[in-house]
């Protein structure tokens, strides 16, 4: 295997972080700070593994070298017996969901991460979506949770159209009961009526359509 620029061998985990500044730099936030990304994954098997410590040794106060060490070392754990050992106080239940919990925010890491790397191969596009995300949020981060171009571009729009804050918006959609585009816009401008709201919808995925077929 090659090494990176910061001296460790490359890993798959590695590799994925090395090749995508959205995604490293989103992890850089939950890790220690001075910890150098390429360094912090190098020694696990894959960027799933490793995207998912770091999620939990951030949500549960668990020092990530503690946690890596569980992990990668000669006799390395599953995630949930290393969470087990370093937390013990907690009970069965917490830990699996512990893991769950981290399965989930690794899953909407590497979509988002797939998705902006979609978006950002077209630069008429990308240059569109940027229009449209609120100032200091990253595509990355703004992408996280969406399924699909459509879904993510025709949020965006409703966003600016209605004047709802994208990241109310987001959370009603991407959330862990995630409602649809109108249900959202619903909950979250009450005065609209039913039609209202339909038509809403509608403009938002005609705009998100000529987005698509414009990039």
């Amino acid at each position: 295997m090659g090494r990176g620029n910061s001296g460790a061998v490359r890993t798959p985990a590695t590799t994925t972080v090395a090749n995508n500044a959205a995604l490293s730099s989103q992890l850089q936030t939950l890790l220690p700070a001075g910890t150098n990304v390429q360094t912090a994954a190098a020694g696990f098997r894959n960027s799933g593994q490793f995207i998912a410590a770091v999620h939990v040794s951030h949500n549960l106060g668990i020092p990530f070298d503690q946690l890596k060490a569980k992990l990668t070392g000669t006799s390395s754990e599953s995630l949930g017996r290393a969470i087990h050992d370093l937390k013990p106080d907690l009970t069965r239940n917490q830990v699996h969901a512990a893991v769950k919990t981290a399965d989930r925010q690794t899953a909407a890491d590497l979509a988002a991460n797939r998705l902006a790397a979609q978006i950002a191969a077209s630069p008429r596009l990308a240059r569109q979506v940027r229009s449209l995300l609120p100032s200091g949020m990253t595509l990355q981060t703004a992408a996280s949770g969406f399924r699909n171009e459509g879904q993510f571009l025709a949020a965006l729009h409703v966003s600016r159209n209605l004047g709802i804050p994208f990241a109310q918006l987001k959370a009603r959609m991407t959330g862990s009961n995630p409602e649809s585009l109108g249900r959202a816009i619903q909950d979250l401008r009450p005065a609209l009526s039913h039609d209202a709201v339909e038509a809403d919808v509608e403009t938002a995925r005609d705009q998100a359509k000529q987005d698509l077929r414009r990039g």
